[in-house]
């Protein structure tokens, strides 16, 4: 075969073996990536990885719902605990009221304490106004409406949200003695200009004006 001969086949394996390359497809990442799920170690991987964010999803929504059931039975404890001593409290004035309209301010400061303070104080006395719930018996109508608020800001309302702030700047500022009345019904009538259920004092239960939830 002289030397034209073989360059003639040499050029001819060239072009069939340009021709074999460009047929053949080459493999790209997924397939790579395919490939190697499809192996014994990439199966075991995926189901590990599966494994672990499935149990984190369902611990995560696990711990979200306890949290809410948490919040939610903690709320309707404050609100109870929290009414409960309001009425109790106007229970303990209308029975005042009913032996004397007449009252000097500092008792009736010290009346006004026995909402205010905890029902089982740290010396050990007890106010006539009792806790519904033993584990709040050492706190503070105060103390309970923060932790209310606290608890329901987020999901209340703008105009609910700025009720209960001023029920505590109400509960921190309002000092009895500080406006002098001699008469219970004056303390009374003082008392209903503020945001609290103590607004009911004295009222009709059927007054439609009345918070619903102080009837």
């Amino acid at each position: 075969m002289d030397l034209v001969e073989q360059n003639r086949v040499r050029e001819e394996e060239i072009f069939r073996h340009e021709i074999r390359k460009n047929l053949e497809l080459p493999r790209s990442k997924y397939n790579t990536i395919l490939g190697f799920f499809n192996s014994g170690l990439g199966l075991w991987l995926l189901s590990t990885v599966s494994v672990s964010v499935v149990t984190g999803v369902y611990s995560l929504v696990n711990n979200n719902i306890k949290q809410s059931q948490f919040q939610m039975a903690q709320e309707d404890m404050l609100s109870l605990e929290i009414n409960a001593r309001i009425s109790q409290w106007k229970a303990l004035t209308m029975h005042l009221r009913k032996q004397s309209d007449y009252i000097e301010p500092v008792h009736f400061r010290k009346h006004w304490s026995e909402l205010l303070a905890p029902p089982v104080r740290a010396n050990g006395i007890s106010s006539n106004v009792q806790p519904v719930f033993p584990e709040f018996q050492s706190r503070g109508i105060l103390s309970l409406t923060y932790e209310l608020h606290g608890i329901t800001k987020p999901t209340m309302k703008s105009e609910y949200v700025e009720k209960t702030e001023k029920e505590i700047r109400f509960l921190i500022e309002w000092d009895p003695i500080s406006l002098g009345y001699t008469s219970i019904d004056s303390y009374l009538r003082e008392l209903k200009k503020y945001p609290m259920c103590l607004h009911a004092l004295g009222e009709d239960d059927s007054d439609p004006e009345l918070d619903s939830k102080c009837k």
